[in-house]
């Protein structure tokens, strides 16, 4: 058993959802998010985002509407639960996106 798994044993992030949300809240800006996508990294062309650690894939629903037309997703997490929830959320959402529960 590694480290990582030590520190959080299986089914860890399943029942975090609750910390997960507050972190989101304290850590991301929305007009921040705007500023990087138009003026720091000047994305003009469609591009595919890929998140680690995706959750329920919060991100990546501030930063599709933010990127150019035709722009992807792909969340890929450990927790099952947050995946089932992310698919479930993202089935009502405009944007085209995929989700697989697994770990680098």
């Amino acid at each position: 058993m590694d480290e990582f798994q030590a520190r959080y044993p299986d089914g860890f992030w399943d029942k975090a959802n609750e910390y997960l949300r507050d972190c989101y809240l304290l850590q991301h800006n929305d007009d921040y998010l705007e500023f990087l996508v138009n003026r720091v990294w000047g994305l003009k062309s469609p591009c595919q985002l890929i998140e680690f650690g995706c959750g329920a894939g919060k991100m990546g629903m501030k930063l599709l509407p933010l990127l150019p037309l035709g722009s992807t997703y792909t969340g890929m997490d450990q927790s099952a639960a947050l995946i089932s929830e992310a698919r479930q959320v993202w089935a009502r959402a405009p944007f085209q996106a995929e989700f697989h529960e697994g770990s680098i």
